[in-house]
């Protein structure tokens, strides 16, 4: 009889560490990103310097931020072959994705200014991934390709983000110019010209992703996932962002797109893209409870 009841305490010891250990690491990503948002301000409001990088401070701030998050998000996973795609996981991981890319990025690029959409929303999306976390749907992935497509297509979504918070930022950018009035973090900004380049540089990183993730899931499907390629809504709404991203593209070299008409096509691309995934999960999951 106590030989039971030992291995069955020592389970729901390891169990109870494991859940406090996630709480602490969910509670220190979200206490990072928003101590993150706040350095980010102060350097962006106080600095004059165009295209300023990200102080020593704020990268640390940064990066164990994304070392908790990665913290909070993992101990959920059995292992990389059976990754938990319920709809709060799968926002938890594509914002782990996100930041971390923003802030490889940030080194190198003058995009810093959108840490004030990039951060707070990692942050809400770790405690959504906490209190939301859904019934697993794993997606077994079976061979080393099937998990280059997932990863590929986790940096597609992440450089589209990005390229959808930067066109967020072009526009906040052109209504002040326009109103001749603006915050120090948007006297800061390099030119409009440089941040539409900047734009279009994401946009077409990340075209070529999700051009590489639709190919590749359509064309291995059997092999990816172990069943035949369905077409249903989720790839007919991934086939419409990937439409709507070339068109606007093509009317970018073709026919010099740019300002507010390119800013809202962006944000019309994406809302597909969004939908394709997160809209039916979230259809599936919450508003009708199936997995």
């Amino acid at each position: 009889m106590s030989s039971d009841i030992a291995p069955s305490l020592r389970v729901r010891t390891i169990l109870h560490f494991h859940d406090m250990l996630t709480t602490i690491t969910t509670l220190m990503a979200i206490a990072g990103y928003l101590t993150a948002t706040w350095l980010a301000y102060g350097q962006l409001n106080n600095d004059p310097r165009l295209s300023p990088r990200p102080s020593a401070s704020l990268a640390w701030a940064i990066g164990v931020a994304i070392i908790c998050h990665a913290g909070a998000v993992f101990p959920g996973i059995n292992n990389f072959t059976a990754l938990n795609l319920a709809l709060g996981s799968t926002i938890s991981i594509a914002a782990l994705v996100i930041v971390t890319l923003f802030l490889v990025s940030a080194m190198r690029q003058p995009i810093l200014a959108l840490a004030f959409l990039v951060l707070p929303v990692a942050a809400a999306a770790v405690a959504i991934g906490s209190i939301f976390p859904g019934d697993p749907h794993p997606l077994r992935l079976t061979s080393g390709l099937a998990l280059a497509h997932s990863l590929v297509a986790g940096l597609a979504y992440a450089f589209l983000s990005l390229a959808v918070t930067q066109a967020m930022l072009v526009h906040v950018q052109e209504r002040s110019l326009r109103q001749r009035h603006s915050l120090g973090m948007i006297r800061s900004l390099p030119p409009v010209e440089t941040m539409e380049t900047l734009l279009f540089q994401l946009i077409t990183v990340g075209f070529v992703l999700l051009t590489i993730t639709l190919l590749s899931g359509i064309g291995f499907s059997s092999q990816l996932f172990g069943k035949a390629f369905v077409f249903n809504h989720h790839v007919v709404l991934a086939l419409l962002a990937w439409c709507s991203f070339a068109t606007l593209l093509g009317g970018r070299v073709l026919a010099g797109w740019r300002g507010q008409f390119a800013v809202q096509w962006t944000l019309v691309s994406f809302i597909l893209l969004l939908l394709a995934y997160f809209g039916t999960r979230f259809v599936l999951e919450v508003l009708l409870a199936q997995p």
